[in-house]
């Protein structure tokens, strides 16, 4: 990842932001974005249903790609984190 990723997510975060209409949803195109950067990282949006549920992203190793590295939960971005850390759905991812 470079500076110029984080400099491109931040822009397209604050777009969306700005318009006053986003949702979580809206977010997650410059996520994915971002996260490709990382060397070989796939990030796939919205996979398909896995044995801990149903997580918003889950991250690929591009060379092995049945390698699961890891998955994410996003958030909008008013919500307070503290409600959500300890919820059944983030205990499962």
């Amino acid at each position: 990842m470079n500076l110029g990723a984080v400099e491109s997510y931040a822009s397209e975060v604050l777009e969306q932001y700005n318009s006053g209409h986003a949702k979580e949803h809206g977010y997650r195109p410059a996520l994915q974005k971002l996260l490709s950067t990382f060397p070989d990282v796939v990030a796939v949006n919205d996979p398909k249903r896995s044995l801990h549920g149903n997580p918003d992203f889950v991250f690929l190793k591009k060379s092995h790609q049945n390698i699961i590295l890891g998955y994410a939960e996003t958030k909008d971005i008013d919500i307070d984190l503290g409600k959500t850390e300890n919820t059944e759905q983030l205990k499962r991812y």
